[in-house]
């Protein structure tokens, strides 16, 4: 069209064309009581403990994705936290921002067992797993074949501990998601923390379990109208609605 070609009549897409179809895909995650269980169930080797490690790093820290976990570079970790961008969304977003993640003790120590933090290489990157003298290609072939050998051993793990769900690393940012999101965390604050450009993407990881949250919400409204008098009763349901 641009070049003259053809005209612009012939575009078969646009505002009144035909729209692509998109399937749904459904968000697999775990309940409160379930992630509970595999954080205080011992993994039976080394590769384990691995895919355990990595997975809750991923679960603490706002369910980032490995391949952004991989990607943390010396530069971006601070005392108290470190900072990503999504490379997800490096092609798709015009305006990327960056987020910032809180370091626990336990996602420290995840650092110190698996990575060579260095402040004086800045471009290196944190986790032990890539270094700067790949290619693309050669780090591409890396972090493919760690996500696959992290999601082997976390699904052995998970089966070890009774729970009979196909879960793989996917199943951390979905998680994190719907459980900050059914503590009463607000949706903007949750979207926020999975850094995402809006919040429809963020309710695609909620879909299916709005009517949990009502329920979750009425009993807190019980809860407090037993302890409670009129008044206090109401203070809290307009604060739930505002």
């Amino acid at each position: 069209i641009h070049e003259g070609v053809i005209l612009r009549e012939k575009y078969p897409f646009g505002k009144y064309g035909y729209t692509i179809p998109s399937g749904e895909s459904v968000k697999k995650v775990l309940t409160e009581e379930q992630v509970q269980k595999l954080f205080d169930s011992k993994p039976t080797n080394p590769y384990q403990i691995m895919a355990k490690d990595f997975w809750f790093f991923s679960f603490i820290s706002n369910g980032l994705n490995l391949k952004d976990i991989l990607m943390i570079k010396n530069k971006d970790l601070n005392e108290d936290y470190f900072l990503f961008s999504r490379k997800k969304t490096i092609h798709t977003v015009k305006k990327r921002s960056t987020a910032k993640v809180y370091l626990t003790d336990f996602t420290r120590s995840v650092i110190t067992r698996y990575g060579n933090p260095d402040p004086n290489k800045p471009e290196e990157y944190v986790f032990n797993i890539l270094n700067t003298e790949m290619d693309n290609n050669e780090k591409h072939i890396k972090k493919k074949n760690f996500n696959r050998k992290i999601n082997q051993h976390f699904l052995k793990f998970v089966k070890s501990t009774g729970i009979n769900e196909e879960i793989s690393f996917a199943w951390a940012r979905h998680s994190f998601a719907t459980i900050a999101i059914l503590s009463g965390i607000r949706i903007e604050a949750v979207s926020n923390r999975l850094n995402h450009t809006s919040l429809e993407t963020t309710m695609l990881y909620f879909k299916g379990f709005e009517e949990e949250t009502y329920r979750k919400i009425n009993d807190k409204i019980l809860e407090y109208s037993r302890e409670n008098d009129l008044n206090g009763h109401l203070s809290i349901q307009n604060s739930i609605l505002d």
